[in-house]
């Protein structure tokens, strides 16, 4: 099963945003301090829940990198002229 997001129409005005992770079935609302978050359009409500899904799924993703020199940097320095620091 694949994750999923969805608005669904609030009673009265508004949407809620629901998603559904790739490990479970059913869908989870977007709350607020334990109450349903209305928003103001449908396209909001899904974005929102996708944002939701992917925070759960995956959690806060941190990596580490590791910044290597570029050939070009490497060959540069194999013609660099060290700088002569005569005063005169």
């Amino acid at each position: 099963m694949e994750s999923d997001a969805r608005s669904v129409a609030a009673r009265g005005n508004g949407h809620h945003g629901e998603f559904r992770l790739s490990k479970s079935s059913a869908w989870r609302r977007l709350t607020n301090r334990g109450r349903p978050i209305v928003f103001a359009s449908a396209f909001e409500a899904e974005a929102r829940a996708w944002r939701a899904a992917v925070k759960a799924e995956f959690g806060n993703i941190v990596a580490a990198t590791f910044n290597a020199p570029s050939a070009r940097s490497k060959a540069e320095g194999l013609f660099r002229q060290p700088r002569s620091h005569a005063h005169g």
